[in-house]
């Protein structure tokens, strides 16, 4: 619910932090040996890349509305949409060490987003968006389609008496 003129937010998020950029891969005994060009290096020595920058994504919905009452019951609407969904986790150099699994992953994600202002009357339903869903490996659905709709009622205020 919002008044007339003002905005209104609402959000249901999660925050991903994840890894986004890696510094050079190494130890100081791993470059001895490889100056030294000893026959006797091992893996036992080699460190995978260090994480150095780390980033926040909030996946969940995010709806911001800002609506103005006009004349017979129409209600301009300014809206704003964010829906962010994890899709998966993409392996994006392998690295197995002595530890065991060491890959460098990166998170894929999917956005829709609408960003509009509508004209309507209250009380009735009015497509704002079109989109495909996409299948389990990123892949558009050509067939399925999801169609968003709004509708905006007008509430009376009452002051306590």
């Amino acid at each position: 619910m919002a008044r007339s003129g003002e905005t209104a937010t609402t959000e249901s998020i999660v925050e991903m932090i994840y890894r986004s950029d890696y510094g050079p891969p190494g130890s100081e005994r791993w470059r001895d040996y490889i100056r030294q060009n000893r026959s006797d290096f091992t893996r036992l020595f080699y460190r995978p890349p260090t994480p150095t920058i780390f980033e926040t994504r909030n996946t969940g919905f995010t709806l911001e509305i800002q609506p103005v009452i006009t004349t017979n019951n129409f209600i301009d609407l300014r809206l704003a949409a964010d829906e962010v969904s994890l899709q998966r986790i993409e392996v994006v150099i392998p690295h197995e060490d002595h530890y065991g699994n060491a890959d460098l992953k990166m998170p894929v994600f999917e956005s829709h987003r609408q960003n509009l202002g509508l004209t309507f009357l209250a009380n009735r339903p009015q497509l704002f968006a079109i989109y495909s869903p996409r299948w389990d490996d990123g892949s558009a659905d050509p067939v399925r389609r999801i169609l968003l709709f709004l509708t905006a009622s007008l509430l009376e205020v009452r002051s306590p008496s």
